[in-house]
């Protein structure tokens, strides 16, 4: 049974407990905190291709690789991701989508149902990726998703430097925080 003094979501300098208990994040302790479990993240890898214009993003460290052979350099990694639904008992995650246009070569992630199904009529599903947080907290940072039209690429970062640069760059086109990432594993101070 969930105690509610110990079920704290650090999800936002405001914090719930339940039922409907509002708790402030100053309560919120390394020994209270859900979310202090770093069991169930890995790394959100990226690679991009300048051949055909993709940056590719996994969490499989031998798909990635694989990548390397067509065509593929890996890059930075963007933070971390839960593997499974509801990761460290922490609320507000939700799924990552990934698809892939053989036609425009282009990897495209998506948090949004309606978009991911919009999607669908250009872009084949390859399933979900992995869990991000729908909303900023304790130990994470924003997911920001750009789009480049002229080379039909869709770039994603959680790296405030290289945001900045992108933004400064007339090509991509800033579409928003796509999701909220874990910067660490080492989660213990929220």
């Amino acid at each position: 049974m969930l105690s509610t003094s110990l079920l704290l979501l650090c999800l936002s300098s405001t914090l719930w407990g339940f039922p409907g208990q509002l708790v402030n994040s100053a309560d919120c302790s390394p020994n209270t905190c859900t979310c202090k479990t770093s069991a169930g993240l890995t790394p959100l890898l990226r690679s991009w291709n300048c051949q055909i214009g993709d940056h590719f993003y996994t969490t499989n460290r031998d798909e990635q690789l694989n990548s390397i052979g067509k065509g593929y350099v890996v890059e930075a990694n963007m933070g971390f991701i839960g593997t499974v639904a509801g990761y460290g008992g922490c609320i507000g995650m939700v799924q990552i989508y990934r698809l892939v246009s053989p036609t425009a070569n282009d990897h495209f992630y998506t948090t949004s149902y309606d978009e991911m199904l919009n999607m669908l009529k250009t872009y084949n599903l390859e399933g979900t990726m992995g869990y991000c947080m729908s909303a900023p907290g304790c130990g994470l940072v924003p997911l920001h998703r750009f789009w480049n039209p002229s080379i039909s690429d869709h770039f994603y970062t959680s790296d405030q430097v290289e945001k900045d640069a992108f933004l400064q760059n007339g090509a991509w086109k800033y579409q928003g925080i796509q999701c909220y990432v874990w910067e660490s594993t080492d989660v213990r101070s929220c």
